[in-house]
């Protein structure tokens, strides 16, 4: 926009500018180093800002008034007042444009403090920390790619799993997908992220090591009594001598073996789950004994379902009972029904494994904010790299609706995953760097 003001003159005119090219161009440094507080941060260094345009006198049209009169009284003799004008002016818009640098600095090095994640999630009761911080940075022809190396941990092993502990998550190293290696069906992204199966996975294994699998299946979860009946769902009258009336029924989980992450299957995500036993207790001759031990195996899958007007995710489970692995491992009081328990199993499976699920995960909820007025308009998730063990998240970004945030915003929520420590809720804020790949990998020495 071209604004002129004559003050010296007590005229009014009629103008207007053709448009013009302008060109502005700088170069732009990304390094992590160390902040003040001692953890890495990113800084941005804007280098010399040079601007170029096509603008002149020619470009410049004013009618009725007396500069325009003046204006063609010179162009009649080969001269234009607007261009002397430009000329004059040209070094203070110079200048001005030069004076955004420390301004553009700034304003990045705000936005990618967001990359710096220090806090505590609860989920279920399970306090697990969760760090993500900035390790280095790419920049070539492709784009930008900031690693992010992170880790996920809890204080101490539930006692209900502290017998089962390996230790440590499954760790799968492998190299990531290539900067500008995108799926087919997703050219022209404008933000991506790539999760390792490293990184999930010990999240996943901290959750499991915290007690999060751990449920007791009664009414308080459920909402509805449980009764010996369900013994008969699945080996018909084998217990009727033991329970002729029903007494109340109580199932333990026993998750020995911690879940793991599965990309490029049928769902958004898969989570395969392995030696998750459960005990079926209810009271015979007068004590709380165990009638029947299982163990399951199953993949699970999840499917997150992304709303560009409201900028939140749904979470979506896909578990099928017809994928379950059954197992009877103890049997004491009716031998050689153990056929039948398995076979008979998925007939009660919603009734027991469904209020688990929803005790696990029934609170969780996703929420994409967005920043300064743009967002996520668009997300697709898949398995992606030479083994299919990292997640391929590209999205499309521009001007959005819902509430935008940011950890200097006096009215804006930082608790759910912002640069700040703190405890958050089962609101879990993804961050995603516009214009940037970001890959969040396992740190090498959790």
């Amino acid at each position: 926009r071209l604004y002129v003001e004559a003050e010296c003159i007590g005229d009014d005119c009629y103008g207007y500018v053709d448009p013009f090219n302008a060109t502005v161009s700088a170069t732009l440094g990304l390094d992590v180093v160390t902040g003040t507080d001692g953890r890495p941060t990113i800084e941005a260094t804007v280098g010399e800002i040079s601007l170029g345009y096509d603008l002149t006198g020619t470009d410049i049209n004013i009618d009725g008034c007396f500069i325009g009169g003046v204006e063609n009284v010179l162009n009649f003799f080969g001269l234009s007042l607007f261009d002397l004008i430009l000329n004059i002016a040209s070094g203070f818009i110079d200048d001005t444009v030069a004076d955004f640098g420390p301004e553009i600095e700034s304003l990045l090095e705000d936005a990618l403090g967001a990359a710096v994640i220090e806090q505590e999630l609860e989920l279920e009761g399970v306090v697990m920390d969760l760090g993500l911080y900035p390790a280095e940075i790419d920049i070539d022809n492709p784009g930008v790619r900031v690693w992010m190396d992170g880790y996920t941990a809890v204080a101490a092993p539930a006692d209900c799993v502290a017998s089962y502990d390996p230790g440590g998550s499954l760790a799968t190293p492998s190299d990531p997908p290539r900067l500008d290696d995108v799926p087919d069906d997703a050219p022209g992204y404008h933000a991506g992220l790539h999760l390792s199966d490293d990184f999930g996975n010990q999240a996943l294994y901290s959750l499991w090591r915290g007690g999060l699998l751990c449920q007791t299946v009664d009414e308080e979860l459920t909402g509805f009594p449980l009764d010996t009946s369900i013994l008969g769902l699945m080996a018909g009258d084998a217990f009727a001598d033991l329970f002729p009336d029903s007494k109340p029924l109580v199932i333990e989980t026993r998750p020995m073996t911690p879940p793991t992450l599965q990309f490029g299957g049928e769902t958004d995500l898969g989570i395969d789950v392995r030696d998750l036993g459960l005990d079926f207790y209810a009271e015979l001759d007068g004590r709380e004994v165990l009638i029947v031990g299982m163990e399951l195996a199953t993949p699970a899958g999840i499917n997150l379902a992304f709303d560009s007007t409201t900028g939140d995710v749904g979470v979506e489970i896909a578990l099928e009972a017809s994928d379950l692995d059954v197992a009877v491992t103890q049997n004491e009081f009716k031998p050689g029904t153990e056929s039948d328990i398995e076979a008979n199993f998925a007939g009660v499976f919603d009734t027991i494994v469904g209020p688990i699920l929803d005790g696990v995960v029934g609170d969780l909820s996703l929420s994409l904010p967005g920043f300064s007025g743009f967002g996520l308009t668009g997300l697709d998730l898949q398995g992606v790299g030479t083994n299919g063990d990292w997640l391929g998240a590209y999205a499309q970004v521009g001007a959005v609706q819902y509430e935008s945030a940011g950890c200097d915003d006096e009215a804006s929520d930082c608790s759910g995953g912002c640069g700040t420590t703190g405890r958050g809720g089962g609101r879990v804020v993804l961050l995603t760097l516009p214009l940037a790949l970001v890959l969040l990998r396992r740190r090498s020495d959790e």
